[in-house]
């Protein structure tokens, strides 16, 4: 199957171009960010407009007042031909009343007062990069899902393991090394990672593909009755047996027997699955014939079995199944496989409950790129099921909104509501003062930004007055 590779340099030096007439401004601005920034001047804004049609900018920095071109016809053309992505207007104060057609038609990003002040306009760069760099990683996401679209359009894309050509590259390329032996394989990993998928595909990839593939969860079945289902039992075995019941063992013979949730199994048949796996051979309950079976053994488990004096596992067992282990991650950290388990899950539950086709919008694909997924796959699909079901047919995007409100606020930033009750505990408990709590915040966002008040202001969003007093009170 064809796997494009997307890539997009965000991290790629910032463009800036500076027009000013004024020579010793243009040439200290160069001075100061040259070594930061990708940073062109000019003293003559007609050169600086035909550079700029010519070779778009990331940033530009230019004067309201200049001969031949005003500021704002400078920019007027220059937003028409997309040839800027953020703008810093410096004027003199004198300009202030003349800046209102500039501030209104969003032409500019924000404006600094001259005389210029390097250390301000340093942090407003700053300010205007980080921006940037996030619009190029919205752009390369972007460009990442236009091109899962495209690839899930296709007829031979395969949904039933994705992740062999991302995340899970190196688990995939190993199991498929593995596959073609009948070594014991263990799959360890959280509730809903995909164990049982994988298990499936080792088998699916081994020479026993033909043969069954026999799966029991030993934690769903009650002890009283987990021995009879592994190792089956003979007619008359016990009150209400009667008739021979072949065991799931038994049934796995010349394929696969995958024992889900192993961590579960009883100690007493920890025992008895030991000397199946050591010969080959089991005994039904009641009977005394030992029947050889030929069966390759794939367990999994969400627990931690290597650990065998917390887990209550016997370590002998735990060697024989764990011949090789695969450890399948969370949810959380397949940031390259979760778009592409999104779009697979929209579409083939749009299929199952005979939908429309629904699109997923890059604001949604966003906000469940935040989302941590405590239940990893399998609340993932629970999620988009939710959505797909109540969907209106003339609603075909699956928005932002919509995954915020099937996702029940989960989707908050982490650790926010603990900080807001080490605040009130704060309050209640250690007769903290709220305007102490405040202070103290307007101090570490300060310390944050380096002591910088115009940076802290621009990036808390915060009045500067409210830093300016806090100053005056530690003074």
């Amino acid at each position: 199957m064809r796997r494009a590779v997307i890539y997009l340099d965000i991290m790629k030096k910032i463009k800036i171009i500076c027009v000013d007439d004024e020579a010793y401004i243009v040439e200290s601005i160069k001075d100061f960010f040259d070594s930061r920034f990708d940073c062109r001047v000019f003293s003559s804004p007609v050169e600086a407009l035909n550079h700029l049609v010519a070779d778009r900018t990331d940033i530009l920095i230019l004067d309201y007042r200049m001969p031949d071109l005003t500021g704002l016809n400078f920019l007027i053309k220059a937003h028409a031909a997309g040839a800027y992505s953020k703008a810093v207007l410096l004027t003199a104060y004198a300009d202030k009343e003349l800046l209102k057609d500039v501030l209104n038609m969003n032409l500019v990003d924000t404006v600094i007062e001259k005389p210029l002040n390097l250390p301000e306009l340093s942090d407003l760069l700053d300010e205007l990069s980080e921006k940037i760099y996030l619009e190029r990683a919205q752009d390369e996401e972007q460009d990442k899902l236009k091109e899962v679209y495209k690839l899930l359009s296709e007829d031979d894309f395969d949904f039933d393991f994705i992740g062999k050509n991302g995340d899970l590259k190196k688990i995939w390329e190993k199991t498929v090394s593995i596959a073609s032996t009948d070594e014991n394989v263990l799959i360890t990993g959280d509730t809903g990672t995909g164990k049982d998928v994988l298990a499936n595909q080792i088998h699916l990839q081994s020479p026993r593909a033909e043969a069954p593939f026999i799966k029991i969860n030993c934690g769903a079945i009650p002890a009283t009755l987990i021995e009879t289902e592994l190792f089956g039992h003979e007619r008359g075995a016990f009150s209400g047996a009667g008739k021979l019941k072949h065991g799931k063992i038994e049934l796995a013979d010349r394929g696969t027997l995958f024992l889900d949730e192993i961590g579960e199994l009883p100690s007493e048949l920890q025992t008895r699955l030991l000397h199946v796996v050591e010969d080959k051979a089991i005994e039904r309950v009641g009977g005394t014939e030992k029947i050889a079976v030929d069966f390759r053994l794939i367990s999994a488990t969400n627990k931690n079995l290597d650990n065998t004096k917390e887990s209550g596992f016997r370590s002998d067992l735990y060697y024989r199944l764990s011949t090789v282990h695969l450890s399948l991650p969370p949810l959380s950290e397949r940031h390259q496989d979760l778009p592409i388990l999104i779009l697979s899950l929209v579409k083939k539950n749009i299929r199952h409950f005979k939908k429309p086709e629904f699109t997923v919008s890059l604001d949604a694909m966003l906000a469940m790129r935040k989302y941590s997924w405590p239940g990893n796959i399998r609340e993932l699909e629970n999620v988009i099921k939710q959505m797909i079901i109540m969907r209106s047919e003339d609603d075909l995007i699956i928005s932002e909104t919509d995954f915020s409100s099937y996702s029940l606020g989960c989707y908050a930033e982490p650790g926010f509501e603990e900080l807001i009750d080490a605040g009130a505990a704060g309050i209640l408990d250690k007769k903290i003062k709220l305007i102490e709590i405040e202070h103290a915040v307007l101090e570490a966002v300060l310390k944050k930004c380096g002591g910088r008040v115009m940076k802290a202001s621009r990036r808390s969003g915060i009045p500067k007055d409210r830093f300016y007093r806090m100053q005056e009170k530690n003074r």
